[in-house]
């Protein structure tokens, strides 16, 4: 009887089985890559488009004005702002062209206004500014002494009229004669927002039972937000120090005070249809006479650094 080995085939099979779980592991071991899409509030329009990569941004970041034009492209390196980032206006036009580098401003930055004429210029070393500065619109000023900077600095905070997460009515008097740090969020963001409030939290930690320092941040979907739904959001994020308030009340009261009090967004001295959707990182330093004395962006650690440092000069200031 002629005998069949049957070694050959056997050393098949298992070298097959091996090969399959090498690659059942290998592909369960790579790290993910998920695109997240954020749509206005009670819309189907497209706000915003994440990509990320192992839990971090990774890839291209995109945002959109309601009109469906691009608002703002970005790119992320593992969860680190790199190369160019461009904003530009609801007509279309190029509003502004920064270039980044490990998380970082650096070389040439410009900015336009709607009409596309060049406002401003700017340039940066490692998040610096350094060199020459063209900004004609916007010229920083050091001043020493309130009466110096009363007399230079005319614009102040308008009145409002809203309700904390708390149910309380809330208003500009409320702040007199204190410092605040304002901001402006959704409850149902998941872009921007979550990074920004995460960064005023830990800011807040250190002034949380200090009453002569107050943090605002106003709701830019109230239809939405409302004061039970604040309250939620503040139990989930244990935001619970007395000095930080989630604000809600009629939009156009919000919107307004965003644009024409705390020139909360890129467009600064431009008007916007009060339409629009407000969506914006910048934080806001306000001295205890309603001045705005700083604007930062909330996602960067190095500008949140110099919040709190402001925030000493302010207090120090005071003290004079």
């Amino acid at each position: 009887m002629e005998m069949v080995s049957l070694e050959q085939p056997v050393r098949f099979q298992i070298s097959w089985f091996a090969f399959c779980l090498i690659v059942l592991m290998g592909c369960k071991m790579q790290p993910k890559g998920i695109k997240q899409v954020e749509f206005y509030p009670g819309t189907k329009d497209t706000l915003s488009v994440s990509s990320f990569y192992n839990g971090l941004e990774h890839g291209s970041f995109k945002r959109y004005h309601e009109n469906g034009v691009l608002m703002e492209q970005r790119y992320y390196v593992q969860g680190v702002k790199t190369g160019a980032l461009k904003r530009y206006w609801s007509n279309g036009k190029i509003q502004s062209h920064y270039f980044f580098a490990n998380g970082e401003y650096q070389g040439t930055c410009r900015e336009w206004n709607p009409e596309g004429k060049l406002v401003r210029e700017m340039n940066y070393e490692r998040g610096y500014e350094s060199g020459p500065q063209n900004t004609p619109d916007f010229t920083p000023i050091f001043l020493t002494g309130s009466s110096k900077i009363e007399n230079t600095i005319t614009h102040t905070i308008g009145s409002f009229d809203l309700k904390n997460q708390d149910g309380h009515a809330y208003s500009e008097k409320d702040v007199q004669g204190k410092i605040q740090v304002a901001n402006f969020f959704f409850t149902g963001c998941g872009s921007i927002c979550p990074g920004m409030m995460t960064k005023i939290a830990k800011l807040n930690h250190a002034y949380e039972k200090d009453s002569a320092v107050v943090f605002l941040s106003f709701s830019v979907t109230p239809w939405r937000d409302s004061v039970s739904r604040l309250r939620e959001y503040a139990n989930t994020n244990k935001i619970i120090a007395p000095n930080w308030h989630l604000l809600t009340g009629p939009k156009a009261d919000i919107y307004k005070l965003a644009r024409r009090s705390y020139f909360a967004e890129e467009a600064l001295g431009f008007t916007k249809d009060s339409t629009d959707f407000l969506h914006t990182e910048h934080v806001l330093l306000v001295d205890k006479t309603g001045r705005i004395r700083g604007i930062y962006n909330g996602t960067l650690d190095l500008d949140m650094e110099q919040l709190a440092k402001d925030i000493k000069l302010l207090k120090a200031e005071d003290e004079d």
